[in-house]
């Protein structure tokens, strides 16, 4: 990881430490200050820590991006449930399944602007038997060595909705950091139909051909 990565992650660590601290100065009532927990998975002991826990219920504080808390959290439990690339959701039943709690929720704050935002689990039983399942199944796949299965397929590149004729990598791929033993060919490449001065950077599986160039 780049040296900014770090730094982004101590910030946010700050920033989570001092959200904590103003619950303090509120009438949140706290009953755990986060528990060291043990879960058995396939017979596999994972250990963690958690954050802290409200009326008896197991809640995450998070820091985030104002991207992030504007079009990840800003859709409360269920969008967070359909594209979960962290693997948040699971993260956080499994430390409420190893106290035998309720999973509460997310404290989660815009590092940019301050704003916090409470997002409260209402997963129906359905999704919760499905959050232990597969929980279950990712464990079974790593601690036994499994064979690995890519899980996501390359996407067309649009720009202002139109098919550039390059293919990037899935959103989900590009945060991992493994991607390119599944994506050997992958570059991070400029974008070449950006019109900004400064063009973000993207992974590429094909890169387009220059818009420039006449057919």
């Amino acid at each position: 990881m780049p040296y900014n990565h770090w730094i982004r992650m101590m910030i946010g660590d700050c920033v989570e430490i001092l959200v904590r601290l103003a619950l303090d100065k509120t009438e949140v009532n706290v009953t755990s200050d986060g528990d060291d927990v043990k879960l058995n998975v396939s017979d596999t002991t994972i250990k963690g820590t958690s954050d802290i826990d409200i009326d008896g219920a197991v809640y995450d504080i998070k820091s985030c991006s104002q991207y992030a808390f504007r079009n990840k959290w800003s859709g409360g439990f269920q969008a967070l449930y359909k594209a979960d690339d962290f693997g948040y959701v699971g993260q956080l039943y499994g430390y409420a399944d190893a106290q035998d709690k309720k999973a509460g929720g997310w404290i989660v704050v815009d590092k940019s602007s301050g704003e916090i935002k409470i997002v409260e689990v209402d997963a129906s039983k359905e999704q919760e038997a499905f959050i232990r399942q597969h929980r279950e199944q990712v464990v079974d796949l790593v601690s036994n060595n499994r064979p690995f299965q890519r899980c996501f397929e390359e996407e067309e590149e649009t720009f202002f909705r139109k098919k550039t004729g390059g293919k990037v990598l899935n959103r989900s791929c590009s945060w991992c950091s493994f991607k390119q033993s599944c994506w050997p060919e992958a570059q991070y490449l400029p974008s070449r139909h950006s019109k900004a001065q400064s063009k973000p950077y993207k992974w590429y599986i094909e890169y387009p051909d220059d818009p420039n160039t006449e057919r």
